[in-house]
């Protein structure tokens, strides 16, 4: 298996939502500037889509992973914690908007 070791990546809900696309833009262009790839990958809203998409990037040992997480809601687990993996128990930190 190939090491991505300056890689990120980013999970989105949707993307096809012009919201979700601005902010992974922004995201790109630091992660350029810090020397980083940024690897998307589209859930589709489908909270399956979001569990495989979750352990392919982590399988790629990325450096950190980034969720927006699919139907989100105040006081739901995080999307990780619902697919069975901690923010912090990994090599790769998982960062999540909090709710």
């Amino acid at each position: 298996m190939k090491i991505l070791g300056d890689s990120v990546g980013i999970v989105l809900p949707d993307m096809t939502n012009p919201y979700f696309m601005e902010i992974a833009r922004a995201i790109q262009h630091r992660c350029f500037q810090e020397g980083y790839h940024l690897l998307f990958v589209d859930a589709e809203e489908s909270a399956d889509k979001e569990k495989e998409a979750i352990k392919f990037l982590l399988e790629k040992r990325i450096e950190a992973l980034i969720l927006a997480g699919v139907g989100q809601q105040p006081g739901a687990n995080s999307a990780a914690q619902r697919h069975g993996h901690s923010r912090h128990s990994r090599r790769s930190p998982i960062l999540e908007p909090e709710a």
